[in-house]
């Protein structure tokens, strides 16, 4: 990618893993290219390290991806959906942390040698990128121009629901989206399970992450 670009990543950490996602932002484009998403579980330790520890493993892990997709010398502009990355541009270790102080140093070499803070302050950030890619203003926006963000809660997942609160839940698929010649082409479905209920749509030229928005809109729809 030329100077005149972008790399933005986004990244968070759930209740049963990591995500991140990887936006290109060209000069005098109003939409960001998707360059990739990622997912993956926690291993060993991981899930019993602290919520600032996991939103800074997820951001570690999402560098060291966008590096296989963008190189080594590009810099990326970090967005986690939490405010933690202070702690690896301070290079301090927070006084309760589970994670190895050598864990801590590799995570602070590899961030602060990749990476710059793209909204350190913006707790939430995964909320507003829904919308981004869709054509939104794209940036650092100064903190008066921010809107106020409220964050989502993770619910657990379905098989683990007390039986009163099944009906209250639809299931929805993640985002599917594959390239069939030139095309790329995606998929969402919702299934009701108190209702035997079942939808699905299709498009072509967006996004998985696209195809997660419209499965969100269908499960929504059957609230």
């Amino acid at each position: 990618m030329g100077p005149e670009g972008k790399n933005m990543l986004y990244s968070a950490a759930g209740n049963n893993g990591l995500s991140w996602s990887l936006w290109q932002k060209v000069l005098g484009e109003t939409r960001g290219r998707p360059l990739g998403f990622w997912s993956q579980s926690y291993s060993g330790s991981e899930a019993n390290y602290t919520p600032t520890e996991k939103e800074i493993l997820a951001a570690y892990e999402g560098v060291q991806a966008a590096s296989e997709v963008t190189g080594t010398e590009a810099q990326l502009l970090l967005a986690p959906r939490l405010p933690v990355l202070g702690w690896m541009f301070k290079g301090k270790v927070p006084s309760t942390h589970h994670a190895t102080d050598a864990t801590w140093s590799k995570w602070i070499a590899l961030i602060t040698q990749r990476a710059r803070i793209g909204n350190p302050n913006r707790p939430g950030i995964l909320e507003i990128i829904t919308n981004w890619p869709e054509g939104e203003n794209f940036g650092l926006m100064d903190e008066e121009e921010q809107e106020q963000v409220t964050c989502a809660e993770e619910g657990p997942p379905y098989n683990q629901l007390p039986a009163e609160e099944e009906t209250c839940y639809t299931l929805f698929t993640d985002g599917s989206c594959h390239i069939i010649g030139m095309n790329r082409k995606w998929k969402a479905a919702v299934w009701r399970p108190t209702r035997q209920v079942a939808q699905a749509t299709e498009g072509e030229g967006g996004s998985s992450q696209l195809a997660e928005l419209k499965a969100v809109q269908l499960a929504l729809g059957h609230c």
